[in-house]
């Protein structure tokens, strides 16, 4: 009889059985605790880009904030981008590739992602062109795009990677372009 076995035939109403209460039940239950992840989540990102983009960076706490932040939800890829911009602060650009790699896999629809990825990249000294191109396929009329393949495209040495790749990051960070923006600044 499916899930609404022990409904009323006489057209009166509907009472559905115990597998119908288990699905409605757990609809209410994901109806409660979902917003609280998201709320959760976003109070800590929101912590995490106000310390990312403080006069002076605090990654320490930017750190700990994007990591609480997917504590709560990990399927945003904005914490594991500023982890990945923090790691670059920091001077640990693989570790930084490994972050924004995992943006790329939370949102490979986003310019956004493919671009940071680009950043770390290059800062790692691996040719970071595919990610930028692609970043600018996506949103040709972005200035911070149009900035990453210009600059990196002229280089094949992965030393000028890396010193090209610092002049994007200070530019994506002291644009207000990026999702990881605060909305409070």
């Amino acid at each position: 009889m499916g899930w609404a076995s022990g409904a009323r035939r006489d057209g009166t109403g509907w009472t559905p059985g115990a597998r119908g209460r288990t699905i409605l039940s757990l609809l209410c239950i994901a109806g409660v605790v979902l917003p609280v992840l998201i709320v959760g989540s976003q109070n800590r990102l929101g912590e995490a880009e106000n310390a990312l983009y403080a006069s002076t960076p605090d990654c320490a706490t930017a750190s700990t904030a994007a990591r609480a932040s997917i504590g709560w939800l990990d399927l945003r890829p904005e914490p594991f981008e500023i982890l990945g911009f923090c790691d670059l602060y920091d001077g640990r650009p693989a570790n930084a590739v490994v972050q924004m790699r995992q943006a790329v896999r939370l949102d490979p629809g986003s310019w956004e992602t493919y671009y940071a990825l680009s950043i770390a990249q290059a800062a790692a000294g691996t040719d970071p062109m595919a990610a930028a191109r692609r970043a600018l396929r996506m949103d040709p009329l972005d200035p911070l795009t149009r900035q990453a393949v210009r600059e990196f495209a002229p280089a094949a040495d992965p030393r000028e990677w890396a010193d090209r790749a610092r002049v994007v990051s200070v530019a994506a960070l002291k644009s207000n372009q990026l999702s990881i923006f605060p909305s409070e600044v």
